[in-house]
């Protein structure tokens, strides 16, 4: 790492960088069987009286009724069937990298690649190492000091779509320290939750890797803005880690 001079700001730069699960549904239960009604007894026959008289005879006895036929049993109730396994999983973030540096020298108003994208107060600058301008190659805006540095107060903006970013981080390849107070590249981050709602705002100087989940206790990030005050400074690259399906 050295620090470098001009006439105007001095700059430190560094050539090196380092589904969820578906439950089943309950089984529903089969309906009881209805048991069979009890049978009807018979009535019993009545004997006829003989009649009275002389030395009659008696009366014949009368038959007994017949006994009911017992009632059939119902019919036991089927078993509901087993409800179905859920289907579904977890997303494996796919790492995405983005090296600023492999750009050319271009100005573009907006960068996308898959799982963001990116826009500035400005007009976007990227260099490679071939830029007569840039001291650092990297990402910068238009404008301010140094079109090839994000410095006086201008801003970038990356937002992570379809699906918030996790392990998001990015290195910082030049640090300006435009107000000559020996801080360099002091520069204001904001970082803004899966719902869009902003988690918090840090400040953060020097060149090296910036952790950004790691600073925003690592929840899904949707959006990231980083702002410059009277610094500046040039990013090199982003890597983060992206769910790129629906």
């Amino acid at each position: 790492m050295a620090a470098g001079c001009s006439s105007t700001t001095k700059v430190e730069h560094d050539t090196g960088e380092g589904g969820s699960s578906g439950a089943g549904r309950d089984a529903a239960s089969g309906a009881s069987g209805t048991g069979g009604g009890a049978g009807t007894l018979g009535a019993g026959g009545s004997g006829q009286s003989g009649s009275a008289g002389t030395n009659g005879s008696a009366g014949a006895s009368g038959s007994a009724g017949a006994s009911g036929v017992a009632g059939s049993g119902g019919a036991s109730g089927s078993q509901g069937a087993a409800g179905n396994g859920g289907s579904g999983g977890a997303c494996t973030p796919t790492t995405v990298t983005v090296d600023f540096t492999a750009q050319g020298n271009v100005q573009r108003d907006m960068f996308n690649q898959s799982g963001v994208s990116i826009v500035g107060s400005s007009d976007l600058q990227f260099s490679d190492s071939s830029s007569p301008q840039a001291l650092d190659p990297g990402l910068g805006v238009v404008g301010g000091l140094y079109n090839w540095s994000i410095d006086s107060m201008e801003f970038i903006t990356m937002t992570f779509a379809p699906n918030p970013a996790t392990n998001i981080k990015y290195y910082v390849a030049g640090a300006l320290d435009i107000d000559h107070d020996n801080i360099f590249g002091e520069s204001s981050l904001t970082a803004y939750d899966a719902a869009g709602q902003p988690i918090n705002t840090q400040t953060l100087t020097d060149i090296g890797s910036k952790n950004v989940s790691g600073i925003f206790g690592n929840v899904p990030i949707s959006k990231l803005t980083i702002r410059t005050a009277d610094d500046g400074i040039v990013i090199g690259t982003l890597t983060f880690g992206a769910c790129l399906g629906p």
